[in-house]
Formats: structure tokens, sequence, C-alpha cells
């Protein structure tokens, strides 16, 4: 992600001047980096406040995507024992089927469904090393989201 060679054709949003990669939602844990978005720790005004408001929002959707994901394909909840160059492909087969039975309402059974443990959610600075010397970057792409938000997002 720092190199922006993730996501084929690594597009860009500008707003205020300011380049927007593509982004992953984190929580306060996470570090700050110029693709992972993480809410403001104190939010000191109207536009900040906001700004976690949405973003929150946003993330509480995102985890419910991946909770319905990891109960209807339970292996994606623990390690998975594949090469490395073989984890993509399995992820993004399991996102298609799973897409598929959401859109044909195929209902996770019961005995499947399980809530997030404390292990599903680690702390993400152990997980994630972001390229450091991009902070003051990865501030100025914030505050550009934030101030889009807060002007078109109500």
């Amino acid at each position: 992600m720092d190199e922006g060679t993730l996501i084929p054709g690594s597009p860009l949003f500008t707003y205020a001047g300011v380049s927007i990669p593509p982004i992953i939602l984190g929580d306060g844990a996470y570090p700050l980096c110029k693709w992972l978005r993480k809410p403001f720790a104190v939010p000191r005004n109207d536009r900040e406040r906001h700004y976690n408001k949405i973003f929150n929002r946003s993330r509480c959707v995102v985890e419910r995507a991946f909770g319905r994901l990891k109960a209807r394909f339970r292996r994606l909840s623990v390690r998975i024992e594949a090469h490395i160059e073989n984890i993509n492909s399995i992820i993004a087969s399991a996102v298609i089927l799973h897409n598929i039975c959401e859109r044909e309402k195929h209902d996770i059974p019961d005995e499947e469904q399980h809530q997030h443990s404390q292990a599903d959610s680690q702390d993400g600075s152990d997980i994630y090393d972001c390229n450091r010397s991009g902070t003051a970057e990865a501030e100025a792409v914030r505050n550009a989201i934030s101030e889009y938000l807060l002007t078109h997002v109500k």
C-alpha cells in the first residue's frame, strides 16, 4: 500500500490540492498512514467530530460485512495455511462466493453465526508498519477527507 501498487491503477481522488489514495479504515489502535485511516483521537472542532461520526458509521458497515464473511467462511477467522502467493486468490474467491450468497439471500446458519472475539480485533500497531516518514502526508490526507465530508456529506 505504501508503494501504491496493491490496487491496479492506483486510482486517486484529489480534493483541495491533496491526492487521496485508496484507503483502508481502521480503529484508533492502528497507526495513521497515507492509506490507512483512523479517527481523530480527540476531535477538536466540528470538522473533526463530523469526520469521526461518518468514519465510525462507515467502519461499522465494513465490520458487519467482514463479520458476515467470516461467519460464512470460518476458515478466514484463523491463520490460512497456504503459500503467500495464493492468499489474495483465496480471499478474493471467498469474497466472490460470499457476494453471490448475499445476492441470492442465502442465510448464514445459526450455528455458524459468531461474534468477533478479542483475538479477531488485534492491535494494529504490531501488524502494520507504515512508512512513518509520510506522517505529515497522512495527516494532510485525513484533513482533506474531513473537510470534504464536512462540505459534502451530511
